[in-house]
Formats: C-alpha cells, structure tokens, sequence
C-alpha cells in the first residue's frame, strides 16, 4: 500500500511539474510575442524627432529640417497609435514640403528649383493620401500643393514666355 502511495505521489508530482513547465513556457512564448509586437520605438524618440526638426526649421536649415521632419513621419507611422500615427505622418509629411518650400523661397529661379518643386510635391501628394489626416492639416496641404503647381508651371514654361513671379 506504501508502495502505491508513493507511486501515485510521485506521479503527480510529475503530471504538475509537466503542467507547470508547460504554463510557463507557454508564459514565456507569449512574453515574446508580445515584445515583437511592440513598436521599436516611442513617444520619446518622436519627441525628440519633433524638436530636432523644429530646431532646424528655426535655424533655416530648410533642407536638413525636411530630412527631420520625415523622420518624425517615420516614427509617427511606428508607434502604432491608429488616431494618432495617421494625424502626425501627415503633419509630419507637410512640415517637410513646406520647409522644401521655404528653400524654394530663398532663390525661386535657382538652379535645384525644379527639384525642390519635384519633392516638396511628392511630399504633399504623400500627405494627402494619409487617411485620418486632420483638417487643418489638409487645409495646410491645399495651400502648399497650390503653390507647388504655380511654381511648377512657371518653371516648365516655355523659354521666351515670363511670368511676373
């Protein structure tokens, strides 16, 4: 009868180690999972993207500042927010056309003013594709797309013909 007892016992014993190891393994893959799941970055680091991007802005480092503020699009669409992710891309992908377009402004006729005109355009056009852009921000894109198209025209007009601008 001892025999039996501790057979049983150790028996279960076994039985609970096997659940128990099997609950934390399963434990362990759903820990995992979950950290794949979590976006690389955070709030933070779309914090300090902003304030990079506005830094420059302020300095009228216009070109590096469009870099900045696409990279703040980058993180916005990363973190994974669905109200918020969608509202700051699209934020983030006007700020950079229309810090392009203040390059534009300093010399209109320059040289790179088609390609300044070519990419702050395809940055609008980007922007307004972004479902859950706010209306402010699509009231921004209209103006900024409208002076795009202006200047677009002025700079493939046909030699010979001005244009007061």
């Amino acid at each position: 009868m001892k025999k039996v007892f501790w057979l049983s016992a150790v028996a279960l014993l076994c039985v609970s180690f096997t659940v128990y190891a099997a609950e934390e393994t399963k434990a362990a893959v759903k820990a995992e999972v979950k950290k794949a799941e979590a976006p690389a970055v955070t709030w933070a680091d779309w914090r300090a993207a902003q304030k990079k991007a506005d830094e420059l802005d302020k300095a009228e480092k216009f070109l590096e500042a469009a870099d900045a503020y696409s990279e703040y699009a980058r993180i916005a669409v990363l973190l994974k927010d669905p109200v918020r992710s969608p509202i700051l891309k699209a934020w983030g992908l006007n700020n950079a056309a229309y810090a392009i377009i203040k390059e534009h402004k300093k010399d209109q006729k320059g040289a790179n003013a088609a390609e300044l005109i070519k990419k702050a355009k395809t940055l609008v056009d980007e922007a307004k594709a972004v479902e859950g852009a706010d209306a402010d921000c699509k009231k921004c894109l209209t103006a900024n797309d409208a002076y795009l198209i202006e200047w677009n025209a002025i700079l493939n007009a046909a030699p010979g013909k001005t244009n007061s601008k």
